[in-house]
């Protein structure tokens, strides 16, 4: 099986046709553990998302907190190939004034995660003999080979290693067959 990092570009430089930047409120990332892997369950629909829109909105417009906003059609297709990996939080997409510019966007928050790196075959970051994690619990890698036998879901980010998306083959490809907008992937060796 083949496994894809998700490129986390929001689409800017995949789709030149649009643009679009998105502003969360800071204090979101305080009050909610996006980086923990588990489900939030106090999360107020009303949370404002502001943004600046050039073109058309994408599936994939950008990202925040570290995870993505998707499109209702996004959301779809992973809740039907790889269920129970994202949890998707409804946002209310804003222009800078108060208009409602699109209905159907969600934050991504992963709920899986796991330490998938293969630590023989990826390569040590600049001046490290070895791959090992570094006192905060991060990697420092040139390259980063994934371990197929630690791998436990279909969609996952990656311990240590937290900007790092992984999407399985399959996932990726129905995702494609959608035509989904301001998405890509890039091959991750494993």
């Amino acid at each position: 099986m083949k496994y894809y990092g998700l490129i986390d570009s929001g689409g800017r430089t995949i789709d030149p046709g649009g643009d679009s930047w998105v502003n969360v409120p800071l204090w979101l990332c305080h009050e909610f553990p996006f980086d923990e892997g588990v489900r939030i369950e106090d999360w107020d629909s009303r949370t404002l998302v502001f943004v600046d829109r050039r073109g058309p909105l994408r599936d994939f417009p950008d990202s925040a907190l570290g995870n993505h906003i998707m499109s209702a059609k996004l959301q779809e297709v992973i809740s039907a190939v790889a269920p129970d990996t994202l949890q998707f939080l409804p946002i209310r997409m804003l222009s800078s004034i108060g208009d409602e510019v699109a209905t159907g966007y969600a934050l991504s928050n992963y709920l899986i995660w796991c330490d998938a790196v293969d630590r023989k075959r990826s390569v040590p970051g600049e001046g490290r003999k070895r791959v090992v994690k570094d006192e905060d619990g991060d990697y420092d890698l040139d390259k980063l080979v994934l371990d197929p036998k630690k791998i436990i879901a279909p969609i996952f980010r990656v311990n240590g290693v937290d900007d790092v998306f992984v999407y399985r083959e399959d996932v990726v490809e129905r995702i494609q067959q959608i035509g989904a907008t301001g998405i890509a992937f890039e091959a991750i060796e494993s």
